[in-house]
């Protein structure tokens, strides 16, 4: 539930839209697919019509039909406060909470970060076709599109969008180090070989993975808290969701914060973060393989990618 606002499906299989009250209120039509609110704003889809995104009180907020005379052909959810979309010619770009354009659809791969997006010109379609990534150069955008970065990939084994940071591993003597640039290109951070994989970025700290368990280290290299969780996600700049294998059937939840000290006393089988984002993986960018979980057709879809919806 976001927003005061939640979706039920009716005895059509259709979502309707209520109020979160005592005696919840329909608003809105029926719809075939609905994203969660985004700071008043949703998608959603009615059957055979264009996705559109509409406000808490079920108005329509912009159809997103066409976006500079380009057909779209689906639709991500709000990410960041941008929704990624796609055009018939398998080409993204990304609009606003009222459905303006912010990046125009001229990139074969696209992801939405915090006030930036990692990018691949259309130059490079083919090679995206092909799954010849190694080939390409990303680009980090801002919201006027433009150009902050360019990182070439065949420097690196992954490259990946965290909020307003860029995740790089590239490959040295065997073993796989870890960089963090800023959206100008900038290191901030370099790995060593006791990082084996880094998770969330929060602020200067991040969690990284050593011999199959997490801890906490900042951008100085200061091990803050050493590896010894199964799991371990931030809930907010000053605590984390640490899990613990308690034996092959059974997994604990605790609250602790950057000291590693308990917040409370209790634990629970599992913990939900306070503001939970909707892709626990690490996002991965969104090409024309990732097709309508909701509509299902040849390719297969992610737990990593973008929602998107077909548009009619």
């Amino acid at each position: 539930m976001y927003d005061d606002r939640f979706f039920v499906y009716n005895d059509k299989g259709l979502l309707e839209m209520y109020t979160a009250e005592a005696e919840p209120r329909k608003i809105g039509g029926e719809y075939l697919t609905a994203g969660h609110f985004h700071k008043g704003r949703a998608l959603v889809a009615e059957p055979g019509q264009a996705v559109k995104i509409i406000d808490t009180d079920g108005n329509t907020v912009r159809l997103l039909d066409k976006i500079q005379n380009k057909i779209i052909s689906k639709v991500s959810t709000f990410e960041h406060g941008y929704a990624l979309f796609q055009t018939v010619d398998y080409l993204c770009g990304a609009v606003d909470l009222d459905g303006n354009s912010v990046i125009s659809p001229n990139y074969a791969m696209l992801v939405a970060g915090n006030g930036i997006f990692l990018a691949v010109p259309s130059q490079y379609s083919q090679a995206v076709e092909q799954g010849d990534l190694k080939t390409v150069t990303f680009c980090v955008l801002d919201t006027d599109e433009k150009v902050l970065a360019q990182i070439p990939a065949r420097n690196y084994n992954d490259i990946q969008l965290l909020g307003d940071k860029i995740l790089l591993s590239e490959e040295v003597n065997h073993r796989l180090l870890w960089s963090v640039l800023d959206k100008t290109g900038q290191r901030l951070f370099k790995g060593d070989d006791r990082i084996e994989r880094i998770g969330e970025l929060r602020g200067e700290n991040f969690t990284f993975l050593s011999n199959e368990l997490w801890g906490v280290m900042n951008f100085k290299g200061e091990i803050l808290i050493r590896p010894q969780y199964n799991e371990l996600r931030f809930d907010g700049d000053q605590q984390l969701i640490a899990t613990v294998d308690k034996d092959a059937d059974y997994t604990q939840d605790q609250l602790i914060d950057l000291r590693n000290q308990p917040l409370g006393t209790a634990n629970y089988a599992v913990i939900y973060p306070f503001f939970r984002l909707r892709r626990r993986a690490h996002p991965r960018p969104a090409t024309r393989q990732h097709l309508c979980p909701h509509r299902p057709q040849k390719g297969r879809c992610s737990t990593t990618c973008p929602t998107w919806w077909r548009s009619k």
